[in-house]
């Protein structure tokens, strides 16, 4: 029994093969008998991988529009090939970094590169992979916008899955390939699914899938306002209570708990009615204990 050859051999080439038998009669050799010819067409082993490039998730800003990640797609199948391409986003759980998915993306995209490996919105516009040769590899984007207000360190988690498809018309998306069921059809070219287990799909389907994340970097701000009476023109500094002629303080603390510092920070404090501002009382920076200004800061 022969091998057809190695796996890279072309999908539908015909391989034939004669025989030939040397004998003698007697002491004479006889005239050499040639068999007839065998022939067969190599069939389709469907193939093809799906990679993360980069190793690492997109950081990304709450609000932010056209976000990438990005993978290769390779057909190691033995013939030219359409690519059906589906981003889908994770329903919680770890992520390709081991992190927790906790949101959803808004706006979900999938491109492919035009060759350059770089995400161009106006260059960038087809959305399956058409007609790519055996052993070849392409770039394919996922693009998502980042809801406004996310959340700081949080985490979209997607798949991106590859569906092998029927070529033969360019700029045209074919159906899924189907595997040949039964026995070796002779003359015929079938189709065998070889593939390996992906991200999210079993082995010898057809497909293959790989996973990426968004993670969100945020500057969280809180704004606390508190008061607290200063003096008053009985008690002064003992006890004093907020009666006509008492000083107040108003006390104004900004934080920002997030991973990732607010820039253009500016805020208004308009005076409220009936009272008055004291003339350079404003004090900058201090801290606070137990929700109150200490007197720590410095005159502005």
């Amino acid at each position: 029994m022969a091998r057809s050859g190695t796996p890279a051999t072309t999908a539908g080439t015909a391989v034939n093969n004669t025989a030939t038998i040397n004998y003698t009669v007697g002491t004479v050799a006889q005239p050499q008998v040639t068999s007839n010819t065998a022939s067969f067409l190599v069939d389709k082993r469907i193939n093809l991988t799906v990679a993360e490039l980069g190793g690492a998730s997109t950081v990304s800003s709450p609000g932010s529009v056209n976000q990438v990640t990005t993978f290769t797609v390779t057909n190691t199948t033995n013939a030219v090939s359409d690519f059906k391409l589906v981003a889908t986003q994770d329903g919680g759980g770890t992520t390709a970094f081991s992190d927790t998915d906790d949101f959803n993306a808004n706006n979900v995209r999938v491109y492919v590169d035009n060759g350059d490996g770089i995400f161009n919105a106006a260059q960038d516009t087809a959305t399956f992979i058409d007609e790519l040769a055996a052993d070849a590899s392409v770039t394919v984007f996922v693009v998502v916008d980042i809801p406004v207000g996310q959340a700081d360190q949080s985490t979209a988690g997607f798949t991106l899955t590859a569906t092998a498809a029927n070529p033969g018309t360019a700029g045209t998306l074919g159906a899924d390939t189907a595997q040949t069921a039964g026995a070796d059809t002779p003359g015929a070219v079938d189709v065998v699914f070889g593939d390996g287990a992906g991200d999210t799909d079993a082995a010898r389907d057809g497909k293959f899938s790989d996973d990426d994340e968004y993670d969100v970097a945020a500057a969280t701000i809180t704004f606390v306002k508190t008061s607290k009476v200063i003096s008053d023109p009985f008690n002064l500094t003992s006890n004093p209570k907020a009666i006509p002629g008492a000083v107040m303080e108003y006390c104004l603390a900004v934080t920002n708990s997030g991973s990732v510092p607010a820039t253009g920070v500016s805020f208004a404090d308009a005076i409220p009615a009936n009272t008055t501002f004291l003339t350079n009382s404003l004090v900058g920076g201090g801290s606070i204990s137990g929700g109150v200004c200490d007197a720590t800061g410095a005159a502005e």
